[in-house]
């Protein structure tokens, strides 16, 4: 059951990637299929994966009550060996679990998929789970990754609880100028916790010319 996401890239852009290595690392992806998809067309390696594709999306369906029940046991068990691992009450794991977003894939029909596929921004959907995380299981810190864009919030008026995202370590590129200062500032992170320093929380990039890391500049999202 692969997120709209993944289905895309394993049986599509992975072949595209092959005709042109740099599309990857434009962001996001629909920006690049703006600017270079006609070019694409005219490969016909990709031309010949694209008819493939649109063969694999004739084959997703509805799954049936059987397997939907067996693929709510398989959640309930793995909620609940998460649950022992951390010492987190199955509860709220479920509670979290609750919000999670059906696939589109297996709840739309092809034309809504390519609209949401078009049509979709992430927006404050990273900041506002994360809230929500923190006040489920009441933690100190909130960290995502792999999201190509890197994020420190504070959860709370005393600086207490804060979200992080350590983005990617893959070179970003955009067509616009502001995004591509932004982003040279949001390649090679990481999310570094300081121990003897009162549990600081610090979101950090590696500089191979300088063989060392240093703080991550980051702008204010409304004012971008």
């Amino acid at each position: 059951m692969l997120p709209s996401g993944s289905f895309f890239v394993r049986y599509l852009f992975n072949k595209v990637e092959q005709r042109d290595p740099f599309a990857d690392n434009i962001k996001p992806t629909s920006a690049y299929l703006r600017k270079y998809g006609f070019r694409l067309l005219c490969s016909p390696k990709v031309e010949e994966h694209i008819r493939y594709f649109l063969e694999i999306l004739k084959k997703i369906r509805k799954f049936d009550s059987e397997e939907l029940e067996y693929l709510r046991k398989k959640n309930e068990e793995a909620i609940k060996a998460e649950a022992e691992r951390f010492g987190i009450k199955i509860e709220e794991l479920q509670a979290i679990k609750n919000r999670w977003v059906p696939c589109f894939l297996y709840n739309k029909s092809m034309l809504e998929n390519i609209w949401s596929f078009v049509s979709y921004k992430t927006g404050e959907t990273h900041r506002r789970m994360a809230s929500l995380i923190k006040d489920q299981l009441n933690v100190r810190y909130v960290a995502f990754g792999h999201t190509h864009e890197a994020d420190l919030l504070s959860l709370s008026y005393d600086l207490g609880a804060e979200y992080t995202n350590s983005g990617t370590w893959t070179n970003i590129f955009s067509d616009n100028p502001g995004e591509r200062l932004l982003h040279e500032d949001q390649e090679s992170v990481f999310i570094r916790i300081l121990k003897d320093e009162g549990d600081k929380l610090e979101l950090m990039k590696w500089r191979d010319d300088l063989r060392e890391s240093e703080r991550v500049k980051l702008f204010d999202k409304k004012k971008r």
